[in-house]
């Protein structure tokens, strides 16, 4: 089994037992991209007995998080990407239209994901506040014994504004997802 690159050179080769179904390469250092392989199988006298070559293509799992903006509207980004039992992150600062992630430090991170806007969703959710009870002419409702405001329970719709990023998917015909910012720690 030979792995190659793009011009046809040999990149890494393994030997494998006649009896070999499968065989795992090394990691890879991109989140998406293709591999070309060729399998030369060989006669019992060392003579070439077929050989096939094939491109596969692959995808590797990863996350992105939407980190904030600055007042230049560049959006901070995290990407994180489980690689050979560990986890890499890198962050990444990037103007609307541009792609998320890079080629750094020897590692395709580019995502293909691609930052639109930095904006806010209004959210309603209802919440139980605890609130002074009014009477019916506006005035703060009091105890009769001690003067003490008198407290209730409501449930209340609040409004609140999330920031959050919206981004462009890959090959989805304009599909996008909005990202929310995460929480600071």
């Amino acid at each position: 089994v030979e792995r190659l690159d793009d011009e046809g050179r040999v990149l890494a080769r393994a030997d494998l037992p006649a009896e070999a179904r499968s065989w795992r390469d090394g990691a890879v250092k991109a989140l998406r991209g293709a591999r070309t392989y060729r399998v030369t199988a060989l006669a019992g006298d060392g003579s070439v007995a077929g050989a096939e070559q094939r491109r596969v293509l692959f995808s590797e799992p990863f996350e992105v998080s939407f980190l904030g903006a600055e007042a230049t509207g560049r959006g901070r980004f995290r990407v994180s990407w489980r690689r050979a039992g560990a986890t890499v992150v890198r962050e990444f600062l990037v103007s609307p239209g541009e792609e998320i992630g890079a080629v750094a430090a020897g590692l395709d991170l580019r995502t293909g994901w691609r930052f639109l806007r930095y904006g806010g969703r209004r959210e309603v959710a209802p919440r139980r506040v605890r609130m002074p009870r009014f009477r019916a002419d506006g005035t703060v409702a009091r105890s009769k014994d001690g003067g003490e405001v008198v407290y209730e329970v409501r449930t209340v719709p609040v409004a609140t504004v999330r920031e959050g990023a919206e981004v462009l998917l890959p090959g989805a015909a304009g599909a996008s997802r909005w990202l929310l910012k995460v929480k600071d720690r």
